[in-house]
């Protein structure tokens, strides 16, 4: 069992399917991509700060979900929950195949 300070990436990711994995990893790039973002695994999901929490990501059976703090609240049709906080909130989708990742 790790503790919260030593859970790596790499641990939450264990004997997870390859295919989610390559989600995963398309996920991360795209959200290393916008610029300085720490990452930070947990037993229950890898969440990305910068200043706060702004991202994350908990990998399912089939599907990696996703979610990502927003400062507006969006219609889109590729969000399936929101959580509102403030002017905007939490948005959730759902990733099944890397080229979801956009």
């Amino acid at each position: 069992m790790h503790g919260c300070t030593d859970l790596t990436v790499a641990d939450c990711l264990a004997g997870k399917p390859d295919n989610l994995v390559k989600v995963y990893r398309a996920y991360e790039k795209a959200v290393l991509d916008l610029g300085e973002v720490r990452i930070h695994p947990t037993m229950s999901r890898i969440a990305f700060i910068a200043r706060m929490t702004f991202a994350g990501a908990i990998i399912r059976r089939d599907h990696v979900e996703a979610g990502m703090m927003l400062p507006y609240p969006s219609r889109s049709p590729r969000f399936y929950a929101f959580i509102p906080n403030g002017v905007g909130g939490v948005h959730y989708f759902k990733l099944s195949k890397p080229s979801e990742v956009d």
